[in-house]
């Protein structure tokens, strides 16, 4: 049925054009009558009718303003015009309006039915179009997710692709796998025991593209992000740039989380390693599916990481809560250093190795893994900070074997703030360059006014310098955008000012200058991948 508003401010004239035709007969539902253009308006919000006959001269608002307005607002109702013969300069007006048609009065209900018919017609033509096109387009969607995930299947599994085939490939597909980084996870759902049974294999599709579907979700914005199937298991490939274990482990246990309490069944998560190159993609999935096999030991509706798998094959494991320190200072001190604030780097180094120190006291057999940790948190931040590492450790040295060969934690100790501070004096003399200075000074004045309104207008007027050049420099320096750097310098902030005070979350939020602590909470989610609220709670 076509709903069909009509509008004319004589009473007889509406009467007549409802009441004189059986516009049942002809599938046309009369939705409404309206006395003017602005009454008009207000049931088309009402009723959303798909023809509307309207008189051109009304008070209030005449004909052709009420088709001006439709025009911009709702292109797809048809609106046939009436008037009288006096009125007829009007037409060439509604032509360039793109009225459906012109009828004079005295109306010829003939010729009305005839053209309410003939808009009918059309709109029923343009629905069953739509309707095709979206068909179409489900079909050819739903071949491309088939296409897709084939794709990474041959990714992860190593099928060799030359570069001009897997470039032409990704974009077919719609899938951006410029990096620079790359990691590879897989999620195994278990239906709870004594279930399995009763779900056919309908059933568990439903759970899988449930499951699917959630992990799409808490991934959300930030890094790319691609779900696919592989078979009993689900796949889950993250490329970008700057990935965070700590906060790609505490994404997969919000997923987790989630597809326990929704859907009710368990679910464990192996994480394979980052990576700088997509030729390594199938190394984090062998990792990642080493780490699967591994919940036999550990249990089920867990993430395990790769590094726990290499680490639990050795005598015993390491020290869970000094692991969970690097994992949480990485980051932190990665953003200290770039950003030159001695402060914080002494607050973190010292929190390190405060953990260190009763990992040791507690843990002493397991001294050899605690030094690859930190050797391996020491070269990492290096290759972040762009630092060769033969320049801090020499063409012969090597740091494990090196830790390894002290006698005391205090030698330990020393030998890592040593090393930490030779990392800060390159890192400083390699931003001693224009661009790399005047990129450093911005990050100190961010970081120093960090509790202020901060734009960049403001802080290239501080350096005196343009604010284009500022903006292109700052992201070609850091990889990054001024803004999006400013939003992460305070959510570390708040961050940090969640852990270490007891400020509610509003006044955290307007501390960092965020009016609006909702769009706070996002942006923090948005980050970190769980609100202000859930991040303190996990402390």
């Amino acid at each position: 049925m076509i709903d069909m508003l009509i509008v004319d401010d004589e009473y007889h004239i509406r009467e007549g054009i409802k009441y004189g035709i059986d516009w049942k007969k002809y599938g046309i539902n009369i939705c409404g009558v309206a006395a003017s253009g602005l009454e008009a308006l207000d049931m088309l919000e009402q009723y959303t009718p798909n023809i509307i006959a309207t008189d051109i001269r009304m008070p209030d608002m005449d004909g052709l303003e009420l088709l001006e307005i439709i025009n911009k607002k709702y292109s797809n109702v048809k609106v046939i015009l009436i008037s009288g013969y006096k009125d007829f300069q009007y037409a060439q007006t509604a032509v360039s309006l793109n009225a459906f048609c012109y009828i004079l009065k005295p109306i010829d209900h003939n010729e009305l039915l005839q053209k309410v018919i003939e808009a009918k017609q059309l709109i029923e033509e343009q629905l069953e179009k739509v309707k095709r096109d979206e068909d179409i387009k489900k079909r050819l969607e739903e071949n491309i997710s088939i296409l897709r995930g084939n794709f990474f299947i041959e990714l992860v599994k190593g099928k060799r692709i030359n570069p001009v085939e897997l470039q032409k490939k990704s974009e077919f597909l719609d899938v951006d796998l410029s990096g620079p980084q790359y990691v590879i996870c897989i999620l195994e759902p278990e239906v709870r025991p004594g279930y399995q049974d009763e779900i056919d294999v309908y059933g568990e599709s439903l759970y899988r593209a449930a499951v699917m579907n959630i992990t799409e979700d808490v991934m959300g914005d930030g890094y790319k992000t691609y779900v696919f199937n592989l078979g009993d298991r689900i796949g889950l490939l993250i490329c970008g740039k700057n990935i965070s274990k700590g906060i790609l482990k505490e994404k997969c246990e919000k997923i987790i989380g989630q597809v326990n309490n929704e859907i009710g069944i368990s679910l464990t998560v192996g994480m394979g390693n980052i990576y700088g190159s997509i030729e390594r993609i199938p190394a984090s999935y062998k990792e990642a599916l080493n780490a699967i096999e591994y919940r036999i030991v550990v249990g089920k509706n867990l993430v395990i990481p790769a590094e726990s798998v290499y680490i639990n094959q050795k005598e015993k494991a390491v020290k869970n809560q000094f692991l969970d320190t690097l994992r949480n200072c990485e980051d932190d001190l990665i953003m200290a250093i770039k950003s030159d604030n001695r402060d914080s780097i002494t607050i973190i180094l010292n929190e390190i190795i405060e953990a260190l120190h009763e990992s040791m006291k507690s843990n002493i057999q397991e001294k050899d893994h605690i030094i690859f940790l930190v050797s391996f948190l020491i070269t990492k931040i290096m290759f972040v900070l762009d630092i060769n590492i033969s320049i801090l450790f020499g063409e012969e040295e090597d740091p494990v074997n090196s830790m390894k060969n002290m006698h005391t934690i205090d030698q330990l100790e020393n030998y890592i703030l040593m090393r930490f501070d030779r990392i800060l004096m390159e890192f400083s003399e390699k931003s001693k360059s224009h661009n790399g200075f005047l990129v450093k000074q911005t990050m100190d004045y961010i970081s120093k006014n960090i509790y202020t309104d901060i734009s960049l207008v403001k802080v290239a007027d501080h350096l005196s310098t343009h604010p284009n050049y500022l903006s292109k420099i700052f992201k070609q320096e850091t990889g990054e955008s001024f803004v999006e750097y400013v939003i992460k310098m305070k959510m570390n902030e708040a961050k940090h000012l969640l852990r270490n005070s007891n400020n509610k979350v509003y006044e955290i939020a307007n501390m960092l200058q965020y009016k609006d602590v909702g769009h706070f909470a996002r942006t923090f989610k948005r980050i970190f991948g769980v609100l202000p609220t859930e991040y303190r709670q996990l402390l």
